[in-house]
C-alpha cells in the first residue's frame, strides 16, 4: 500500500495520519497535522512511467495502451552492459 501511495505522491514516501486536526466544543482549532514526507523512494519520472503503465493495463482498446506507453519517457542507461560472471561453485 505504501508503494502505490508513493507511486501516486509523484515518488514521495508521506508519513500516514488518521487525525487532520483537534478541535475544541466551540469549534475552534486547537491542533492540525499536516502531511509530512518521510523520503523520496523514486523519481518523478519513474512515478509517472508506473502511473501511465497501470493506466495502460486496465485500457480494453490497443489504440489506448499505445497512447499512454508513447508519452512514457524511458531513461537510457549509461555506462558499459552489465555482464554476470559465470559461477562455477566459487
Amino acid at each position: 500500500m505504501a508503494a502505490l501511495s508513493a507511486i501516486a505522491n509523484g515518488g514521495s514516501l508521506m508519513k500516514p495520519y488518521i487525525v487532520e486536526k483537534i478541535t475544541n466544543e466551540k469549534g475552534e482549532t486547537v491542533e492540525s497535522f499536516q502531511p509530512r514526507l518521510v523520503r523520496k523512494v523514486i523519481s518523478e519520472d519513474a512515478a509517472r512511467n508506473v502511473t501511465l503503465l497501470l493506466k495502460a493495463s486496465t485500457e480494453k482498446e490497443e489504440q489506448g495502451k499505445r497512447r499512454f506507453l508513447q508519452d512514457m519517457r524511458w531513461p537510457e542507461r549509461q555506462g558499459p552492459p552489465r555482464r554476470r560472471m559465470p559461477s562455477w561453485g566459487v
